[in-house]
């Protein structure tokens, strides 16, 4: 079971990657940071603010037997065919996950 160890908001002093969208977190910007544990693993999960926020409304909308914890919004491959459904509430969000998308395929093309 995942025990989480610290939720909070810092203000980065150096660039960070986003977990969620894998898009940077500037020096400066105020960012989500948790610690976790499960077993014998730990991990920091870092996140820009509205990634974590749609990262959670994703999660509300998932069936209640999904695998614990929260995916990452990159991780999750049926919100990669649903973005402009959250063009709306989260723009910045759906830009940097197509921006990443866009990026990746260009690094590895078939």
């Amino acid at each position: 079971m995942i025990e989480t160890i610290s939720d909070e908001q810092r203000r980065g002093r150096k660039k960070h990657r986003c977990d969620n969208c894998h898009g940077p977190i500037p020096p400066g910007t105020t960012y989500s940071y948790g610690y976790f544990k499960d077993g014998g693993d730990h991990w920091s999960f870092r996140s820009h603010l509205d990634c974590k926020a749609m990262a959670e409304a994703d999660f509300a909308m998932m069936p209640n037997d999904y695998w614990e914890g929260i995916p990452a919004l990159v991780d999750n491959d049926g919100l990669l065919e649903e973005l402009d459904s959250w063009r709306g509430r989260f723009p910045h969000v759906v830009c940097r996950i197509e921006l990443h998308e866009q990026l990746w395929e260009a690094r590895n093309p078939a």
